[in-house]
């Protein structure tokens, strides 16, 4: 009996463990990136490029925004843009890349730098969000609710492109 309950004690430890250890190391980003400018489109900003700096004015990295649904891509150092264009196995490897190197460099973010067409704005301050997953529900096999536990960093960036500037929030 001492047995079983120390053998379920040392696996229920392990699980969570390994849970906690995964949400430390591994992430997800999402960039809210809109522009005022363009209400007839919902606010999306095409066609951008985008850096995110720390509060030293060190470069962490660098993105764009596509012409074509607005969304932001980090640029990995390695394997690049991990976006529509990739296979599916293509784009599993490179997703596996992101999720633990943007753990290196989201949390630290406080600036970012906006490249339009028709401006460039600087020293736009981001607030870093960090929604991390529940890390007791990541071993249940259900697809809604289980899976490899993350953190989910969230970063809010509005700009004004007909006056050039940032939105403050």
């Amino acid at each position: 009996m001492r047995t079983t309950f120390a053998s379920v004690v040392v696996i229920a430890a392990l699980v969570l463990g390994y849970g906690y250890w995964h949400i430390s190391t591994h992430g997800s980003l999402h960039v809210y990136f809109t522009d005022k400018a363009n209400e007839k489109d919902y606010g999306k900003a095409y066609n951008a490029r985008l850096a995110f700096f720390d509060g030293g004015g060190q470069l962490l990295a660098r993105a764009k925004s596509d012409g074509k649904h607005g969304v932001v891509w980090p640029e990995h150092p390695a394997t690049g843009y991990c976006g529509p264009d990739l296979s599916g196995e293509a784009y599993q490897k490179c997703f596996q890349a992101h999720t633990t190197w943007l753990m290196e460099w989201a949390p630290q973010v406080h600036k970012a730098e906006v490249q339009t067409e028709k401006c460039h704005i600087r020293d736009i301050p981001v607030n870093v969000r960090n929604d991390p997953d529940n890390v007791f529900m990541w071993w249940i096999p259900l697809p809604h609710v289980g899976g490899l536990p993350r953190s989910n960093y969230s970063f809010t960036i509005t700009i004004d492109s007909r006056e050039c500037r940032a939105v403050p929030r």
